[in-house]
């Protein structure tokens, strides 16, 4: 029932909208005190009957030759099609239906069973209204409000999250949202006996039509009776990145990723004794190699400053990276370096810097990661990830504030597994 009183409305605005359209149109250049055509209140009685008198049809195409075939049975031939194709073209190519694609032919009823409206839907925010006047044919989009609905949850997990949100039927997103949430916090993977999660989360909302996870705004994940907090947080000035912090501030991600590359294999280690495989002799090894498909995005692995990105005879394309003043990080043998990468650039961690090539001194497609710690390369691996990650103290009361709203909330929702508006 909602959905017909919604096409409703969206045909009462088509009309509306196309009849203001041409009366301001007929009248544009005859008189200055002409009707504006956003302010056309006397048609509205007018076009509610004249909608009352329509057929409605809702049905789909998958070809322009189907749909060419079922409007002629609505006195509508072949010139006319012609003009429709080309006043669509700007929004909806009909040479490219697909199955998928809901249409929408409004006629008269009558002994000619003329065409009035037709409506396809672009997307489940945007429709194509085209009306058939007589000899002419005006189309515009008509766009749906998206709305934001705060959401909360509560669970308590004998299987994984994503098992679980496929029961409740939630959004798969969610759970790839949670686990980028805790980052190497927690691992999600296995689930403990007596886990339990609170979230509050906003839903991207066409009416009741969802469109899917807007953003997570807060979550408690308990195990083993202790809680785990991930609020989101990014300061006022947006110097700092957004993060997903704990109660006391501390980023929930670490300093530095394992990988410059998401989907990457170690090809070679960091070794002072390696062979190497072009100049055929023993030499120092003083990077982490990671192979990869040409092309494949290379992230930096911690935020930081660009402070070489070039080329040189054995790097190829390269990117280096000063952190602090105790890390530096570099990225060889690129295919090509990242748009705007450039010395003196800011970059946050994750940020694609360039991408996998075979550059310089290099036998196939991978990046040599290379990691400085006080002037010194080493081995990232073995260095222990203890670097402070915290919020910086002036944002810090800023923060805590933020978190002290959402915890109040988090605790207000109960387990009783059912999703509160």
């Amino acid at each position: 029932m909602k959905k017909n009183y919604s096409l409703f409305l969206i045909i009462l605005i088509a009309v509306f909208f196309i009849s203001c359209e041409n009366n301001f149109q007929k009248s544009e250049n005859t008189s200055k005190s002409s009707p504006d055509k956003n302010n056309c209140h006397e048609w509205v009685f007018l076009l509610s009957e004249r909608i009352d008198t329509l057929i409605l049809l809702k049905t789909n195409f998958t070809s322009k030759e189907i749909l060419k075939k079922s409007l002629s049975q609505y006195n509508f031939g072949d010139s006319a099609f012609g003009v429709l194709q080309k006043k669509t073209k700007p929004y909806i190519d009909l040479s490219r239906l697909k199955k998928e694609d809901q249409c929408f032919i409004a006629h008269n009823g009558d002994y000619l069973n003329s065409l009035k409206l037709l409506i396809l839907k672009k997307s489940p925010t945007e429709y194509l209204i085209c009306k058939n006047d007589r000899d002419s044919i005006y189309c515009f989009l008509y766009k749906k409000s998206i709305s934001i609905k705060e959401r909360s949850l509560a669970l308590e997990l004998n299987k994984s999250i994503a098992l679980t949100l496929k029961e409740k039927k939630i959004d798969a997103t969610l759970g790839d949202l949670i686990k980028l949430a805790f980052q190497d916090k927690l691992d999600l993977t296995k689930i403990k006996k007596g886990d339990k999660i609170k979230i509050i989360y906003s839903e991207k909302m066409v009416e009741t039509e969802s469109l899917g996870i807007d953003k997570i705004k807060g979550i408690i994940y308990t195990r083993n009776d202790k809680d785990y907090f991930a609020i989101p947080y990014t300061a006022p000035d947006d110097t700092s990145d957004f993060a997903f912090y704990d109660e006391n501030g501390n980023n929930l991600a670490k300093f530095f990723l394992r990988s410059p590359l998401k989907n990457g294999r170690m090809a070679s280690s960091y070794n002072l004794n390696r062979f190497h495989p072009v100049l055929k002799v023993i030499k120092a090894h003083l990077g982490t190699d990671f192979a990869a498909p040409p092309g494949t995005p290379i992230m930096t692995t911690a935020k930081g400053i660009i402070i070489e990105a070039g080329y040189k005879i054995n790097n190829g394309n390269y990117v280096k990276v000063k952190h602090n003043n105790t890390y530096t990080t570099q990225y060889l043998h690129m295919s090509k370096i990242g748009n705007n990468i450039k010395p003196g650039t800011k970059v946050k961690q994750g940020q694609i810097i360039g991408y996998v090539g075979s550059t310089g001194l290099a036998t196939g497609p991978h990046v040599c990661y290379r990691f400085w710690k006080s002037g010194k390369q080493t081995n990232p691996f073995k260095e222990k990830q203890s670097i402070p990650n915290r919020l910086e103290d002036k944002y810090l009361n800023d923060y805590l504030q933020i978190f002290s709203e959402i915890k109040f909330k988090l605790d207000k929702i109960s387990f009783d597994n059912q999703i509160k508006n």
